[in-house]
């Protein structure tokens, strides 16, 4: 009877033994035990206080993945630049514009290695903390493409006319008169925020922005909206106010006022709203949700009792036609949110709030139709100047004469230019991370005409005109990535992105297009781990699309890859993809080192 366990046992033995993985390393095999895993994002390693990032569509993943690697390889691991990064590779000698002759931005794909050069070129690397754009707390996900759109149209046109002494002297005539009308505009509504801020229930902000956005200045067409925005003029404030484009509160003010009573009466709405604007994460979905449906409900309500159905029969067809005010959850520009944001924000710095953000926004409205100052006789370059002037307050830049001034060099060279007003710190040398000391190298898995500034750092171990078969590719992989974090340093690859919409995909090392896929991408990442699941080694990724990317939407089942969550079980930008999807779709692989031992 004692037979059958013990063989139970040693088959159980068995299989446990034999999911252990066996990697080659520094020519000995290495035993990988089964779920062991190594991450260079843990406590006490090279990249554990590493901050997701997210490109923004620019185009520059090779820049994000030398700003992660090198951190991981330079001594202290200071956090990177890689906006400077891309800047320093992308604009060559600094005269490159930033609208190409073929509709494209400087900013754009490059490789690793090639950025690094650039870097070590133009004096070392400049830390994180001096790049404006990279320091947001709340950093939105458009906010560098509107940065470098932004001001590289405008500086695009300054250099432009810089020979135009009348174009000039136009262009910054109405720079000065923006920047004084917003500076105007600044005081007004730090004004508006403190009151706000000082009400029980700041509902008047939240409901006279929603009111503002949806129904005054909205411009939906629809009939219940055409009906609901003529009947709430008349009764919130005179046309002359609105065509005025004064703010939200101003608009809004006593019409909302007796909504503001009525909530205040509702101990159990007051007092749910007030426990939100506490701790918002302390508040479950339910009560949200709950907190959400109750206040739409009253502000409906609201409507119907303050305006007659005549006014707005198309809208009281249909209960849930009634009003598009409120949306039943708490996602961003929901009324309890708006809340929220009104008694939290700063108000020095409500300039560069939600109230700016948008290109809709009350600020830039007044700012463009302020006849004091005169803005309105010289509107050609407005627009423009706006763009580059918006997602500078929105990165925390002050409306002051340093603003003017950035604005107003026309000397410059582009890439001069950009750095003075995204990181002007990094413009200084002494600030400069030193990296004469570094080296990269790039290992190709296929053959191809290498250029003779890269040839130094190009390594191909292939016949030529081949590529590497699937073992040697493997065995490439697995020796580079293993003997680099065994070292504490990341590896980074080039990949197609194609893997990372259908995991059964092979594209041969990026050389053919992915079948069913239209449209995919090179991308280049950091790879700062490895693990062993069911005898297979996986690899783990930090991507540079922001944390909720994993790889690429929601909807996204991908069996070839595994998202690492937090313990809310939110999406923390890493993933784990499976070595053989990784290695048939990476085209090059990149190392740091140093050279001297």
């Amino acid at each position: 009877m004692m037979s059958i366990p013990l063989i139970l046992i040693s088959y159980l033995f068995y299989q446990q033994a034999s999911a252990d993985c066996i990697v080659e390393s520094s020519g000995k095999n290495v035993i990988i035990k089964e779920n062991a895993k190594v991450s260079l994002t843990t406590s006490g390693k090279s990249l554990q206080d590493l901050a997701v990032q997210d490109q923004d569509s620019l185009g520059t993943c090779y820049a994000n993945a030398a700003s992660t690697m090198l951190k991981s390889a330079l001594e202290k691991h200071p956090d990177i630049s890689y906006l400077h990064a891309s800047i320093k590779t992308s604009a060559g000698n600094g005269t490159v514009p930033y609208t190409k002759s073929d509709g494209q931005f400087f900013v754009d794909d490059n490789n690793i290695c090639a950025a690094v050069s650039s870097l070590q070129k133009h004096g070392g690397s400049c830390p994180k903390k001096y790049s404006l754009a990279e320091n947001q707390e709340s950093l939105d996900a458009e906010i560098q493409a509107r940065l470098f759109s932004g001001l590289g149209n405008y500086f695009d046109h300054l250099n432009k006319v810089k020979d135009k002494p009348e174009e000039k002297q136009k262009l910054l005539k109405e720079v000065a008169s923006i920047v004084s009308a917003l500076k105007a505009e600044k005081e007004k509504y730090k004004l508006a925020c403190l009151k706000r801020k000082s009400e029980a229930i700041p509902i008047s902000r939240a409901i006279g922005s929603i009111l503002g956005d949806t129904i005054i200045f909205g411009s939906s067409s629809t009939e219940c909206d055409t009906q609901l925005r003529k009947a709430i003029r008349k009764i919130a404030t005179p046309e002359s106010i609105i065509e005025d484009y004064k703010t939200d509160i101003d608009v809004t003010k006593d019409f909302t006022k007796g909504l503001v009573t009525k909530i205040e009466a509702d101990k159990e709405l007051s007092d749910g709203i007030k426990k939100y604007l506490q701790d918002s994460k302390q508040t479950d979905q339910e009560t949200k949700k709950k907190l959400g449906d109750k206040l739409n409900s009253m502000i409906n309500s609201y409507l119907l009792e303050r305006i007659p159905n005549s006014n707005f029969t198309a809208c009281t067809q249909d209960k849930s036609n009634t009003s598009h005010l409120i949306v039943g959850g708490l996602e961003p520009d929901s009324t309890l949110y708006s809340l929220q944001i009104a008694k939290k924000e700063n108000c020095e710095e409500f300039i560069a709030g939600e109230d700016i953000k948008y290109t809709d926004s009350y600020l830039r409205r007044i700012a463009l139709h302020n006849s004091k100052e005169g803005i309105c006789t010289v509107s050609s370059n407005q627009d423009e100047i706006m763009n580059a002037i918006i997602p500078l307050l929105e990165v925390g830049m002050a409306i002051d004469e340093k603003l003017i001034s950035t604005l107003s060099d026309p000397t410059s060279q582009y890439a001069h230019q950009i750095e003075q007003a995204l990181m002007p710190a990094c413009l200084k040398k002494e600030n400069l991370i030193d990296l004469s000391n570094i080296r990269c190298d790039m290992t190709l898995m296929c053959s191809i005409e290498i250029p003779k500034e890269m040839k130094h750092v190009v390594r191909y171990d292939g016949q030529p005109n081949t590529c590497l078969d699937g073992k040697q590719s493997q065995k490439l992989f697995r020796s580079k990535v293993f003997n680099s974090i065994s070292k504490g340093v990341a590896p980074g690859v080039t990949m197609c992105t194609a893997v990372l919409i259908n995991p059964s995909v092979d594209t041969e090392y990026c050389k053919k297009p992915a079948p069913g896929i239209p449209k995919h991408i090179s991308h280049a990442l950091p790879i700062t781990g490895y693990r062993c699941v069911k005898g297979k080694i996986q690899y783990e990724i930090v991507n540079s699309w922001g944390s909720n990317s994993c790889p690429l939407t929601d909807s996204n089942k991908n069996s070839a890859i595994e998202c690492q969550l937090d313990k809310n079980g939110n999406r923390t930008g890493k993933f784990w993809i499976n070595e053989t999807a990784l290695v048939k779709n990476s085209k090059v692989i990149f190392e740091l080192g140093t050279t001297n031992p």
